[in-house]
């Protein structure tokens, strides 16, 4: 019997995907309302990755973007009226980025500022953060083509002006993938752990806004692990940590005291969950309760490596729940 052949006008690399593939170093946040979470670039064992989503956390379902310019890798994001904020990484080329990228979160369109000042000096895996109406920059690496130097500046961008200004902080320190949160109540920024040109730290700075001095601060007795490339964010006042080489089951809070006292650590301990991992993006819903993770690195030598999970974990029940299973277990 004769069997015609039908070729197909189409390749597996036409098809449109229907959700991300796993990654480490991407950038993402939540929309304003805490309803959809937002992801774009990153890298995997191919190299590169230049695509970017969102995730309906109700319907936990995931829906392809327009793709950023350009590689987005290593760099920061911040949220600024309901639009996000992306500034350095790692480019085509291996080069590193002075670039500050807006990402509309409505159609999720993408485009580059062109602000005058500065730029601040190319670099990747800095830190950033909305103090305001600004957006401050802090830290990270750059490569010189000999090694890697370590950045202490400090760069404010007014959002309403356009514009980039170098800050004269006091005491800043040399840190790359620090965590950073501002705390709007106290007037400080707090950064926390990373690495330093010595080593990977546990320190905890609080940056006053107004005289831009850094202040190490006492942790108390009880810290937790160093790390890097980890979760920083603001809850109820504490500041809170996650990932980044901790093999402990737990969610990590500081309580920053007043007067003298010393601050102390706690947080929730849970079994279960993701497993723990660095590089990954994270977020808060606007209520305080919810913390959202997606992605990042294992860093594991067996499989699966790199990430595409999604998991909430819910402060008053101490429990994870996963959204979205990482595609490579669901083979």
């Amino acid at each position: 019997m004769w069997i015609p052949l039908i070729l197909l006008a189409c390749t597996a690399k036409d098809v449109e995907p229907e959700h991300p593939r796993a990654r480490y170093s991407h950038l993402g946040a939540l929309d304003e309302a805490g309803e959809q979470l937002y992801i774009a670039g990153g890298s995997d064992e191919d190299g590169k990755i230049i695509d970017a989503w969102r995730f309906d956390l109700a319907a936990q379902t995931w829906e392809q973007l327009p793709d950023p310019p350009e590689p987005i890798f290593r760099a920061t994001i911040a949220r600024y009226d309901g639009d996000f904020y992306l500034f350095g990484g790692t480019v085509e080329g291996n080069l590193d980025s002075d670039r500050l990228y807006r990402w509309a979160s409505a159609d999720g369109s993408w485009t580059l500022l062109e602000p005058s000042g500065g730029p601040p000096p190319p670099r990747f895996k800095a830190a950033s953060v909305v103090v305001g109406d600004q957006l401050w920059v802090h830290g990270g690496r750059y490569n010189d083509g000999d090694e890697d130097i370590i950045r202490d500046d400090l760069w404010a961008y007014d959002f309403a002006a356009n514009t980039w200004t170098e800050l004269a902080p006091v005491d800043s320190p040399a840190i790359n993938r620090h965590g950073v949160v501002w705390d709007e109540a106290r007037g400080a920024v707090w950064v926390h752990a990373g690495i330093s040109p010595e080593r990977r730290g546990d320190w905890l700075y609080q940056v006053d806004t107004t005289t831009l001095t850094w202040t190490e601060v006492d942790q108390g007795d009880t810290l937790p692990p160093e790390r890097a490339s980890h979760s920083v964010h603001l809850v109820d006042g504490r500041i809170l940590a996650w990932g980044g080489y901790d093999e402990e089951n737990r969610v990590w809070a500081f309580d920053p005291g007043t007067g003298t006292d010393a601050g102390t650590w706690g947080g929730w301990d849970y079994t279960g969950g993701p497993i723990i991992r660095d590089a990954h993006v994270s977020d808060i819903t606007p209520d305080g309760g919810t913390f959202i993770i997606m992605g990042g690195d294992t860093f594991r030598i067996e499989e699966p490596e790199f990430m595409a999970d999604v998991w909430s974990f819910d402060f008053a029940s101490s429990t994870w729940t996963e959204l979205w299973a990482n595609p490579e277990e669901e083979e």
